[in-house]
């Protein structure tokens, strides 16, 4: 997760949401274009379900790496299947868990309980710590 890839792949709280899609979206137009088939995968702060739908109907992409939103809430593709969208615990991009990552540190997540080192099971809404920055930054 670290090093420059994951800091490209893990943008901040103050970058746009699917700040990399217009890329997934050219490299996929270019290898189409030359006959491949080849699925192109889009990462990059993608945290609402409903917004990687779209990138996926749209055809800007074929796969959705998730990362963050999963270490976040495991659960996210089991409650967006079953339509418990507002359920998901979000990640608000806040980096804490690249950050650890870079130290070599064990990987959390900010938003989960403090001092656990897992998503509590379930992991409800109403668990999680707001995260280190404030709403309005979001």
């Amino acid at each position: 997760m670290s090093g420059y890839s994951g800091h490209r792949m893990s943008p901040w709280f103050w970058w746009p949401d699917g700040t990399h899609v217009y890329l997934a979206e050219g490299i996929r137009k270019a290898v189409r274009e030359a006959g491949f088939n080849t699925p192109v995968v889009i990462a990059g702060k993608i945290r609402e379900p409903k917004h990687a739908e779209e990138i996926l109907k749209e055809g800007k992409a074929d796969i959705i790496g998730l990362c963050r939103p999963l270490l976040c809430d495991p659960d996210w593709p089991l409650k967006t299947k079953e339509g418990r969208e507002k359920e998901i615990v979000r990640c608000v991009a806040c980096n804490w868990c690249l950050e650890a990552d870079s130290r070599y540190e064990k990987v959390n997540c900010d938003r989960w309980p403090q001092g656990s080192m897992n998503a509590p099971e379930p992991f409800l809404t109403k668990m999680a710590r707001p995260g280190q920055f404030k709403k309005e930054n979001l």
